[in-house]
Formats: structure tokens, C-alpha cells, sequence
């Protein structure tokens, strides 16, 4: 079973390079825009000079050993509660479009109103899980057009920590400052905090449970602890696919397949102690999932749709690639038009014609997957995209290709610390990494693709990124990290 286990593990990564690899091409290297090929080239010239800085000389102590790693998260945390904060009191943006949406519900949800956006929250059930969790706060301090934004600024913070924590434990405090540091400075973060949506929040949940599983991994708790992370993880879970059930999805299966087929302890009682977290786990993500469904089918007077038929049909309209469709936007509010309709019967009749259209031999697949993949992990200038009502088109231009710089020197730097992982032949709970990114765009084959929906993948990017640091690591007294492996020590 070891050597299975180191196979299969090899093959994921080399999957996931691959893949990462192919789409940061075909987002960096499309001649007919100027701006990708000029991101791309300039992130090889930043990556470039991150390599020859790690060959220079370097102190014996940096200063993020001096600070020691709780100076240095207090510090730095600081910096990104404060630059975020300072983002969204000044740029303020008009909820529109889907963020519209969920504002508008959690608005009548916190009035205690009936929802004028029924059909949509019925239709689409992630509008109403994150729209539930705003209305509370709405409830609590007014229905300030800053709520959302502030909460967003929060749920990054509270990432960051996790992100610094994660990569504390796994590559060391110089590693864990560096990956604070991009995290805090990562362009589209600012454009998306200023808006009205899940994906701060439900980020945030996400990392909160990568970070139980690799608490059990290290602590290596008893039976009945394990079976109590475990329990937490899967309501963190639930919570998430509330708010996005596909991005839930992923991390359920990255760790049943991480637990099944790439952890390398295998003794009975490793055995026990990962059945007692995952059993438990997955337990709570179908126990919140049932309850937040009848729970939602009493708001809404009607059951919310559980099959998502419409993303399926945009996800295979050979005309658009994938992307939204306005035709396909049509046929579903001519559906919904219908006496008698419900949200169940319509995302039922769309799935079928996305069975016709699967069907009917018009679909050119290769070019469909390669532009779902260019769209989907292509670039990340989707925040200055969405914010352009609030930005000059000059502006635009300049943030847009800002955002694509450093999203393709990060994506360039997971690579080489993917390559990292396989060439160490890592095993540990950071695999979850590369077997989350992999999995959620897998399910864009399929789905209705956009440039926002990689939002999740970003801090796992990031994690990646931060193992591309080669400087040898010191253990810190107050939050010991593993022994970095395989690290440059020349």
C-alpha cells in the first residue's frame, strides 16, 4: 500500500502541474491581448528576481525569527485588517448583478419581509445561505451599505491567520510571513472585499477546517478528539456548502481521497484516528445540508432546488464555451414564466436539455474545456472586471493588469512549490492543497465557468507558493513548525 500510496501521490501532483501549468499559459499567452502577454512576461521578471534574492546572503536571524511568529502574525495581521479596511471605506461600490441579489434578500430576510427575490434564492439556494448569514448582522447594526464590506475585511484577516498558521506548521516562519505577505497585498481581494458576496466568508470556513485536519495530523489526539475535530470540520463544511455546495464538494473529496490513498501513516491506530474524524465529518455535512434545505424550503415556500440543471446547460453551451449566455438566460426565465413552475421542475428541465445538448454532437469539447480552463484559472483580474462602475477605464486597465502580475507570479511560484512537493515526496495534510485546486476546477468542465469562482483557490495558491521559500527553517518556541524538508541550505 506504501508504494501505491506514493504513486497515486506523485500522479496527483503531476496532475495538478499539469494542469496549473497549461492554464497560466493559456491565460498569460494570448497574443490578440497585449495586456496578458505584458502580466505574464513581467511576473517571469518578478519571479526572477525572487529566485536570485534567495541565492544572496541572508542574516542568520531574519526579522520575522526576531519578532518570533506571534509578533509577526500580530504584525502583520495588522497591516491587512488595516489596508483592507481602508479599501472599502474609501471604494465603495453599489450592490448589482448577483451581489444585488444578495443583498436584497438579506435585506428583506433582516426586515422580516417576504423575499422579492424568491424565484432566484429558490432556484439558486447559495443566494440565500450567504444572504442568512448577512441578514444577521444587518439585524444588528443597520442596513449600512459598510456591513458587507467590513464583514469581507474581517473573513480576510481571519484567513490570513489561518494561511499563517497552516504554513507555520508546514515550511516555517520566514515561509509563513511570506505567505501572510502576499495574501495581504494580493490585488482582486481589495475589489472583492468591497462587494456583496460569499466568498471571504466561506474561504475563511474553508481553511478553518484545512486547519483541524492538520491539527489532527500533528497532535495526534485520541479517538474521541479526533471524532470532535472532525464534527467541527464537517459544521464548518456545512456552512460552506450553504454558500457554495461545490466548493464544500472539493475539499470533502480532496480528504477522502487524501485519507484513503496519500497519508503515509497506516498502523491501526492512524486508522482509527482518521476514521473517527472523517466519519463524523461527513456525517455533519449531511446532517446541515438536510436541515439547511427544510429550513430554506420553509423561508421560501417552496423546496430550493438541489440539482443545478442551469449551470450544467451554460457549463455545455458550445456557442458561449461555457461562460454566461444570454440565449441560455432566456430559456431559463421562459421556463420559470411557465404555469405552474417550481424551482425543482425548471433545474429538472434544464438538466434534461443539458443531457440533449451533451447529446447532440455540436459541442466541440477541446476548445470548450481549454476556454473553461483559461477563464477559470486564466487570470485574476475578475475584482477590477466586477469594479468598473467604480474605477476609470485608465484605472481599470492598470489594476487589471496589476492583478494578472501578481496572480501569475504566485501561480508560477505554486508550481515550483508543487515541484517541491514531489520531489520530497510529501505526504503530509498540505496535499489537501493541491487535491482541492485540482478537484474544483475538474467540476468546471461541466459547470457554468466565471474568473470569480477561483476565489478558494487563491489561499491554496498561496500555501503552495510559500514552499518555493528555501531558507532553512528554526523552530519557534512559541508555535513549533515541522523540520522544512528538502530545503536549499546553501
Amino acid at each position: 500500500m506504501e508504494k501505491i500510496s506514493r504513486i497515486l501521490t506523485a500522479a496527483m501532483l503531476a496532475i495538478f502541474g499539469m494542469l496549473l501549468g497549461l492554464t497560466l499559459l493559456l491565460g498569460g499567452c494570448q497574443p490578440e491581448h497585449l495586456s496578458y502577454c505584458v502580466a505574464f512576461a513581467l511576473s517571469v521578471a518578478v519571479v526572477g528576481a525572487y529566485t536570485l534574492l534567495q541565492r544572496r546572503p541572508r542574516p542568520a536571524v531574519t526579522i520575522w525569527e526576531r519578532l518570533g511568529s506571534r509578533g509577526t502574525a500580530f504584525l502583520l495581521l495588522s497591516v491587512c485588517f488595516a489596508v483592507h479596511l481602508a479599501w472599502v471605506l474609501v471604494f465603495r461600490l453599489e450592490p448589482r448583478m448577483d451581489y444585488g441579489i444578495f443583498w436584497s434578500i438579506a435585506q428583506n430576510l433582516a426586515r422580516g419581509e417576504e423575499i422579492t427575490e424568491r424565484l432566484q434564492a429558490a432556484l439558486f439556494p447559495h443566494f440565500l445561505g450567504y444572504s442568512t448569514f448577512l441578514s444577521v448582522f444587518l439585524r444588528l447594526f443597520g442596513e449600512s451599505d459598510l456591513v458587507a464590506p467590513i464583514l469581507n475585511v474581517i473573513f480576510t484577516t481571519l484567513s490570513g491567520l489561518l494561511l499563517y498558521h497552516l504554513t507555520l506548521r508546514w515550511r516555517g516562519q520566514n515561509a509563513a510571513a511570506l505567505a501572510l505577505l502576499i495574501w495581504t497585498l494580493l490585488p482582486s481581494k481589495f475589489f472583492y472585499n468591497a462587494m456583496v458576496l460569499p466568498d471571504p466568508w466561506y474561504t475563511c470556513l474553508l481553511l478553518a477546517a484545512l486547519c483541524l485536519a492538520e491539527w489532527v495530523e500533528a497532535r495526534r489526539p485520541k479517538t474521541l478528539a479526533a471524532a470532535v475535530a472532525g464534527l467541527m470540520a464537517g459544521l464548518l463544511l456545512g456552512l460552506v456548502q450553504a454558500a457554495r455546495p461545490i466548493v464544500a464538494a472539493a475539499l470533502n473529496l480532496g480528504l477522502l481521497l487524501w485519507v484513503l490513498l496519500l497519508r503515509r501513516e497506516r498502523g491501526r491506530e492512524e486508522g482509527r484516528r482518521w476514521s473517527a474524524f472523517l466519519l463524523p465529518l461527513l456525517a455533519a455535512v449531511l446532517l446541515t445540508g438536510a436541515l439547511w434545505y427544510s429550513g430554506a424550503a420553509q423561508t421560501l415556500g417552496e423546496d430550493p432546488a438541489l440539482v443545478p440543471g442551469y449551470s450544467i446547460f451554460i457549463g455545455l453551451n458550445p456557442d458561449s464555451l461555457g461562460a454566461d449566455s444570454g440565449e441560455d438566460r432566456a430559456i431559463l426565465r421562459e421556463l420559470s414564466e411557465e404555469e405552474g413552475a417550481s424551482a425543482v421542475s425548471v433545474q429538472k428541465q434544464l438538466l434534461q436539455k443539458a443531457r440533449e445538448r451533451l447529446h447532440s454532437g455540436t459541442i466541440p469539447f477541446g476548445k470548450l474545456f481549454v476556454n473553461k480552463m483559461r477563464i477559470f484559472l486564466g487570470c485574476d483580474e475578475g475584482g477590477a472586471f466586477h469594479s468598473r462602475a467604480g474605477l476609470r477605464d485608465r484605472a481599470y486597465q492598470i489594476l487589471a493588469l496589476y492583478s494578472n502580475i501578481w496572480y501569475y507570479s504566485i501561480g508560477m511560484l505554486a508550481f515550483w512549490g508543487a515541484w517541491r512537493l514531489f520531489r520530497d515526496g510529501e505526504r503530509r495534510t498540505v496535499l489537501l492543497a493541491p487535491l482541492f485546486v485540482t478537484g474544483l476546477s475538474l467540476t468546471q468542465l461541466l459547470t457554468e465557468v466565471a474568473a470569480r469562482y477561483h476565489y478558494a483557490v487563491l489561499p491554496m495558491l498561496i500555501l503552495l507558493a510559500a514552499f518555493s521559500y528555501t531558507r532553512p527553517v528554526k523552530a519557534d518556541p512559541v508555535l513549533p513548525a515541522e523540520p522544512e524538508k528538502g530545503a536549499d541550505h546553501a
